[in-house]
């Protein structure tokens, strides 16, 4: 299982849906982003907008994905991030590790 993904100029836009948790989603999340980078896409946007909920082992994979994407030399960013992931995020100081955008557009024109 993965989540549906889609190119943007050049961009892979991953797009999560429902909860990415320990139960469920965490995986397919990180399983996803391994995905893309065999297919050779080096840019990748996580759009989190239709995320209901996530727990602490999503947060977890998040940063394991960051750290996956990193280590083979691509960059992972966020859009639409919703409200009450993204307070969760800024609290555990995950959110400064990422770039993260409202706009799809202004996330793709950031890899130029």
């Amino acid at each position: 299982m993965t989540f549906p993904t889609r190119l943007n100029s050049g961009v892979t836009i991953i797009e999560p849906e429902g909860k990415i948790v320990l139960a469920g989603g965490a995986d397919t999340l990180h399983d996803t982003v391994e995905h893309v980078l065999e297919e050779g896409s080096r840019k990748i946007v996580l759009n989190l907008e239709n995320v209901t909920f996530m727990d602490s082992t999503g947060v977890g994979k998040l940063v394991h994905c960051l750290t996956t994407t990193t280590n083979q030399d691509g960059t992972l960013k966020l859009l639409k991030i919703p409200r009450r992931i993204y307070d969760v995020l800024e609290i555990t100081q995950v959110l400064q590790l990422f770039g993260h955008f409202d706009d799809e557009d202004e996330a793709v024109a950031s890899f130029e």
